[in-house]
């Protein structure tokens, strides 16, 4: 994977701009250099009084430094294009890849853990190539080539006030080594706290009508005094470099001056010399003096290049398999077993096959294994043991796309997108009419509501959908599963926010879906499903207990009874005006 960073990185498509970037930093060396000559040119003729040659000589040093302006614009230009390019890039690859990653990694880490590495550590690696590239490819250069210059000018000097180097060498290597494990806590705490925001405001109600305000700021407070002792070391670590930094800027001056005017004075070197040395002695101090700061933004942006590689080595849902055909029973499953953590079975040697024009209900507990079938038939998992065969084919021969495509699904938490209604709806089947939407709307008794919002179905919803209500959103779920249109509807819980005549229209629209042919798998907790079913499936502890019409389960199946009656005491318990308005706001 870090193949892939480098990819990026160093793509064909940039690589051109890194090239012109660190050739116009080559060029602007060359430019210093000669700068530093034609100004010991300079004051050759004027010490010598030659007029005509200093004018000429005053003359190439203004176009030398117009042309060091240019190249400068176009150093910081070429290498600034380069690290926008490649942050673009980096962040389109790692949001491609948060799509791609298996459900089973998604499920295991908060969804603030993986915004935080797209947007903190996405951030701390742009300002690196935005603000630190430039001086990693100019400081080294001139660095060597100042050095170059002073050396054929006097050596003796140049060993006389270099010999602060190594000492800045070795305590940018002490002084920067921390920084990288203490980036990457603050970074894991950042997280954290994205975590338990994106958990504050998801939970509001829950967080508000529980009275844990006091709680969630104890939590937060928590995780940012972690971050501030984090924040405070890389602080702290930073501030050394401080004084070294000011020493480093200092003292080679103060060697120069003093030595190079003895030597001078000793007629060792010249004036000219003297004062060119000095102007070239900053662009040795320059490099050295800024080698703290840059190992220890190298080391920092190290840690969230690593948290940024950790994702990219997620791995993902398999990318093959073969389309497959709509001949045959729908789905045939074959003692099909499957667990989340390799120990505890969510489902074992469970077996059915679910035939073209039936509507089915699964029944049981919680707990029971009836989100985990969903899951494996819609390949959000992969199942462990046995075999699913969609239309006759394998779930695990099949492409991801075309298992999804045989779906309908109308899940328990319904997500709506940040859009209008219609688009919301739409999204199943872009390629939609506007009468195909509202068609679809009809049927799952979704399109008078919407016709009585301000702007119908272009009625702007909010992320998630929490500006209606839960009935609401889950006739727009079901609106979405009928226009998609496709052979197998899979609902989940699809009637718990609906009250009593909208939960009756809703199994009316079923069985008509079952009577035109399609295959209506729904997991049921209210009876009036169960009685309508073509077929009742009975699930405890993860295995099928029974399955059948429900006359003949509630007469023959003891565990199917005892779940019929506790509900239908349930079911009369919750009746009353209480009811009547479970689908309103």
């Amino acid at each position: 994977m870090q193949q892939k960073i480098s990819s990026i990185f160093f793509s064909a498509g940039r690589a051109w701009l890194l090239g012109l970037g660190i050739s116009a930093a080559l060029a602007l060396v060359a430019v210093e250099m000669s700068l530093a000559y034609f100004l010991q040119q300079s004051m050759i003729h004027a010490f010598s009084l030659e007029k005509e040659s200093l004018v000429r000589t005053l003359c190439v040093l203004i176009a030398i430094v117009l042309t060091g302006a240019a190249l400068k614009f176009g150093e910081k230009y070429w290498l600034g294009r380069y690290g926008a390019m490649t942050m673009h890039e980096m962040r389109v690859t790692l949001a491609g890849k948060t799509r791609r990653i298996a459900m089973r990694r998604l499920e295991d880490r908060h969804s603030g853990d993986w915004l935080s590495r797209l947007t903190n550590d996405g951030s701390a690696v742009q300002q690196f190539i935005a603000g630190d590239l430039y001086h990693f490819v100019y400081q080294p250069l001139v660095f060597a080539a100042a050095f170059g210059y002073l050396l054929y000018i006097d050596w003796q000097l140049v060993l006389i006030c270099s010999v602060i180097i190594p000492v800045s060498v070795d305590l940018s290597l002490n002084l920067g080594r921390p920084l990288k494990e203490l980036g990457l806590r603050s970074q894991e705490e950042l997280s954290r706290y994205n975590a338990l925001v994106q958990e504050t405001m998801d939970g509001s109600v829950v967080i508000k009508s529980n009275n844990m305000q006091t709680y969630m700021e104890n939590r937060v407070g928590a995780v940012m005094r972690e971050w501030l002792g984090h924040a405070i070391g890389l602080e702290r670590r930073r501030m050394l470099i401080v004084p070294v930094e000011v020493v480093l800027r200092v003292l080679p001056f103060v060697l120069c001056i003093l030595a190079g005017g003895y030597r001078t004075i000793k007629q060792q070197m010249t004036p000219d010399e003297l004062l060119v040395f000095i102007y070239l002695i900053n662009f040795v101090v320059q490099p050295a003096v800024m080698m703290p700061h840059l190992i220890a933004r190298y080391r920092q942006t190290g840690a969230s290049m690593d948290r940024m590689a950790e994702l990219l080595r997620e791995p993902e849902e398999r990318t093959d398999g073969e389309a497959g055909t709509r001949d045959g029973h729908p789905l045939t499953l074959e003692r099909l077993g499957f667990s989340y953590d390799g120990e505890t079975e969510a489902l074992r040697d469970f077996s059915h096959t679910f035939e073209s024009g039936k509507l089915y209900a699964v029944v049981g507990e919680s707990g029971s294994g009836k989100s985990t079938l969903f899951k494996l038939l819609t390949g959000l998992y992969e199942y462990d043991r046995g075999a699913a065969l969609l239309f006759g084919k394998p779930l695990n021969a099949l492409s991801t796309e075309d298992i999804r495509g045989s779906f309908s699904v109308v899940p328990q938490d319904t997500y709506l997108f940040p859009a209008s209604i219609g688009d919301n709806i739409l999204i199943a089947r872009p390629g939609a009419s506007p009468e195909e939407v509202r068609e679809a709307a009809r049927r799952a008794n979704a399109h008078d509501f919407i016709m009585q919002l301000p702007d119908g179905y272009n009625t702007l919803v909010s992320d998630g959908g929490s500006s209606l209500s839960g009935g609401q959103r889950q006739r727009i779920a079901l609106a979405r599963a009928i226009l998609k249109d496709a052979p197998i509807f899979l609902l989940d819980e699809a009637a718990s926010a609906l009250d009593n005549e909208s939960e009756m229209k809703l199994y009316r629209t079923l069985a008509e879906l079952a009577a035109a042919g399609k295959t209506v798998i729904i997991i049921a907790h209210r009876l009036k499903v169960c009685e309508m079913a073509d077929e009742v499936i009975v699930m405890k502890q993860g295995r099928k207990l029974a399955a059948g019409p429900h006359r003949e389960l509630l007469a023959a199946v003891a565990e199917y009874a005892r779940m019929h009656g506790l509900r239908e005491a349930d079911a009369s318990s919750a009746t009353g005006p209480a009811d009547a308005g479970r689908d309103e706001r």
